[in-house]
Parts: C-alpha cells; structure tokens; sequence
C-alpha cells in the first residue's frame, strides 16, 4: 500500500514561514510555527527564483488535473495519458534535480554522493508490473522502510521482494521481515507504527558504507532521494524486466525549503517534494564532514496525523516523516560499529 503525499507548499505558507518569529526550539508549539533564519532565507529563495516559479506552476497544474480526473491512475483512461504525461514531465523537470545530473554532485559532495549511490535504492516485487514497489535505504546486512509498503496490521513480506540500490548493477536481494527488531504479531496499526527493518540474505555483496541513524535537530538541511514517479503511476501490462529497471532514474529535491520543519516526536513535518512511491524513502541529514545520517523514514501526507492543532501543520508543511524507537537507532549503530571497528 503507498501513500500519496502533495506535491508543493502554498505561496500563502511560505508568507507565514518568513514573517515567523525567530527561534529554533526542540519541539515547535501548535500556537505559533517558530522559525529561523534559514527558513527566511527559504522563502526567500523561492519568490525570488525561477525554479521555484517553474516548480509551483507545474505543481499546481499537475495537483488540479488530479483533482478534475479523481484518479492516479490515469493510464486506465485512454483520453487524458498525452495531458497526464506532459504534466508529469513537466513537474519532474521542473521540482527536483538528477542525482547524476551536474547540480547533485556539487551540492553533496563525493562522500555523500558515494553513500547515496551504494545505500539507497528501492524495493520490488519480482514478476510485478510496476519497476519499483517502494523506497528504502540499505543499513550493514538489513534494509528500512516504511511499515505501511507491506500491510499495515500484519505485515507480509513475499517471497519475491527483492532490494536493489542506485549503484548496484545486478538484480535485487531478497528480503524478509526482520523479527529482531520489529514484530510479527498482528497488532493495531498506528502513524508511529510506520517503519520496517527487513533483512538481506547473510552475507550479501555490496556492503554499502555506514550511514548513522540519528536524532533530527529543527531546521536540518534534508535529502529525499526518489525514483521516477512517471514510471510507477503508468505500469506496462507486462511484469517489468531487469532492463525496466535499470532506466530508473533517482531525482532529489536541493530546495532550501527541504528541512526538518516542525517536530512532534516522533513525527516531523517537511515541505520536501515526493510522489506516488516515494514511501519508505530515507529522510537523510548532512553532517559538516559530508556524511549522511537517516532520521526517519518518510510516510506521507501530514494530514494523515489527526491531532487538535495540526491543521495548520499540515497546510503549510505538506509531508510527514517518522523516526525510529531509540532503541531501534542504537542496534543498528552498534551492528554497524562492530561490522567496521575502524570507520
């Protein structure tokens, strides 16, 4: 099952986020949405730039056909595929950037172009006629996810899951359910509930390099990697091939605006860009030595988080993402720091 998540922040909301009140507190109140700096200088950015004025316009244009047909899954009609697939183009074109485009490389820098390339990847379903089921990051021997890519109450992971990540040349690995560290009794499902350690066949090549899980701090610069939404929302008839999936083409959203905005743990809001499949994606944060961190995995739409005064929230900062139990964080460090005694 996936989320749908919106695809752009309000002009209207980016006003509140600028004429905000300085201060940069643990936890954001619902009474007044603090800010700083770097979020005045976000909004800054986007009134100023034309890439914001091209990615609000393809954004809107794209959200009112969706609105007018009722559906996602336009494929089914005939007369709106040409419309549709010009809006797509023109929203992938105009919001997010290449990951092996100019722009990407210069901004991450080689190490975490590296991790990026060897770490994140997408999940699959051999014999499926969608190239990519779901986003996901390898960690070490185990892969994380959102829980709601696999069933909600119970989870079930089928035997032809496969994992593959942006810079890995073969097929995918197979997964299965990590008990370890999630469990596989059936439970009543909750929003915090939305994360999934999944396991790798022992010993599986193309280790990738550590990436700490950690805490988020409010305004953290993030990265959310995605793939090629026009791919998933128009499946072929036909089970995908290895040669579908190698044209998948990994886009990033560079916006200033891309931050940890408003935290409610283990819950943070965000204005990043995603799309149909982007669910299970890595929410990473830089370090000032370029290396990445994952603080949460991201969900979906924030208006899914019902709550007195997230209203307001979940208008101007579109999307949510939510963190891993601590103890959860702390096992997966501790397994990465014993598989590489000297990193």
């Amino acid at each position: 099952m996936l989320s749908v998540a919106s695809l752009r922040v309000p002009a209207a909301a980016l006003w509140l986020v600028a004429a905000s009140a300085l201060g940069q507190p643990a936890v954001a109140s619902c009474s007044a949405l603090q800010t700083s700096a770097l979020a005045r200088q976000a909004a800054e950015f986007y009134f100023g730039s034309k890439h914001y004025l091209g990615c609000h316009a393809a954004a809107t244009a794209l959200l009112e056909f969706r609105e007018r047909t009722g559906t996602y899954a336009v494929y089914a009609q005939e007369e709106d595929q040409a419309e549709y697939s010009t809006l797509m183009d023109n929203y992938v074109e105009g919001c997010l950037f290449r990951l092996d485009g100019e722009t990407a490389p210069r901004v991450l820098g080689p190490t975490a172009m590296e991790q990026v390339r060897r770490s994140v990847g997408y999940i699959y379903f051999v014999g499926s006629p969608k190239p990519f089921h779901c986003n996901a990051l390898r960690i070490g021997q185990r892969v994380i996810t959102a829980r709601h890519c696999f069933g909600r109450d119970t989870v079930h992971v089928p035997a032809e899951s496969r994992f593959k990540a942006i810079a890995d040349s073969s097929e995918g690995l197979a997964l299965a359910l990590s008990s370890k560290y999630h469990p596989t009794t059936p439970v009543r499902f909750r929003p915090e509930d939305d994360w999934l350690i999944l396991d790798l066949p022992q010993n599986a090549p193309g280790t990738p390099p550590p990436i700490r899980v950690s805490v988020a701090h409010q305004w953290d610069q993030a990265l959310v990697i995605s793939f090629d939404p026009r791919l998933i929302v128009q499946p072929q008839p036909k089970p995908a091939t290895a040669a579908d999936r190698k044209v998948l083409d990994p886009f990033v959203d560079l916006s200033p605006l891309c931050r940890v905005a408003v935290q409610q743990p283990p819950f943070f809001f965000h204005a990043c860009q995603s799309e149909v499949g982007t669910s299970g994606s890595p929410f990473l944060t830089v370090s000032g030595s370029d290396r990445l961190s994952i603080v949460a995995v991201h969900s979906g739409q924030s208006s899914y988080i019902t709550n007195a005064c997230n209203e307001r929230r979940a208008e101007i900062f579109r999307n949510y993402a939510t963190a891993l139990p601590r103890q959860v964080m702390r096992m997966l460090n501790e397994e990465q720091d014993l598989a590489n005694p000297t990193h």
